[in-house]
């Protein structure tokens, strides 16, 4: 009954709204799902418990629709495992039969600094940026760039990012850094970009691929990831990750995790 719980989302309609083409899109990613409340039975019916940590190929055929995650690993708790190792390797094939695509899941002791170590984004805070944002709601093609003589590397990141969930409306709040290598991006235009996604309502993943997506057609970097960490909702949160460069990103959770 578990696997029937999951539901699978096609990245590909997903996409299309968007306007995300792959094809003009060079990019490596990952969807990193971290689950706070994951419990099993052992042999004796006592109750165990584990942190975890999904990492999903964004190249998958499907995204996961994260109230059934939740609704299936509610169910697993309460059904029979003779290890962690077996417990670990259920939500392995069940997800990677939803997602049809590359899946890493491993699990971890409570105390592991993935979970208790909190760091800060990287970069500067966008939201000291002081502006009108009223004045600028509706300039559709905000992102640009300051001038077209420097090439510069810069991180920047916000704590405001919001979008509202597809599925339920609920809110879910972010923070995200961007980092790149190209034309300096005006700070104040990419301010005004990210609160614009404020009332929209897209998965979590959509959000970061489109952000990706229009710096790369508006500012035309050399080297870009786009890195969201989002709060947890119901023992869940999820990151998303896009870049067009090798990256190895950090998994120590931000304070609002």
């Amino acid at each position: 009954m578990s696997l029937k719980i999951l539901k699978g989302i096609l990245r590909e309609n997903v996409r299309k709204k968007t306007k995300f083409n792959l094809k003009n899109n060079f990019f490596i990613g990952y969807d990193i799902w971290n689950l706070y409340e994951l419990s099993w039975l052992n042999l004796k019916g006592i109750p165990q418990l584990a942190l975890g940590i999904v990492e999903i190929d964004a190249k998958s055929i499907n995204l996961i629709e994260s109230k059934s995650l939740k609704l299936y690993l509610h169910e697993l708790s309460n059904k029979t495992f003779f290890s962690k190792k077996e417990f670990k390797e259920k939500i392995k094939s069940d997800l990677k039969k939803i997602v049809k695509g590359k899946i890493v899941v491993n699990l971890f002791r409570l105390n592991h600094e993935n979970f208790n170590l909190i760091r800060e984004p990287y970069g500067v805070n966008l939201d000291n940026e002081k502006i009108n944002f009223f004045n600028n709601l509706k300039d559709k093609n905000i992102l640009c760039i300051n001038n077209k003589t420097e090439i510069i590397k810069e991180s920047l990141y916000s704590n405001l990012l919001k979008s509202n969930c597809p599925i339920t409306n609920q809110p879910d709040w972010a923070s995200i850094e961007i980092s790149y290598k190209g034309f300096p991006i005006n700070r104040k235009s990419l301010f005004i970009y990210l609160i614009k996604f404020r009332n929209t309502n897209k998965f979590h993943e959509d959000c970061v691929e489109k952000i990706f997506s229009d710096i790369i057609d508006f500012c035309n970097p050399i080297e870009l990831t786009v890195y969201a960490r989002y709060n947890r909702r119901g023992g869940i949160d999820i990151n998303p990750w896009r870049s067009n460069k090798a990256f190895s990103p950090s998994y120590k959770r931000f304070v609002r995790q």
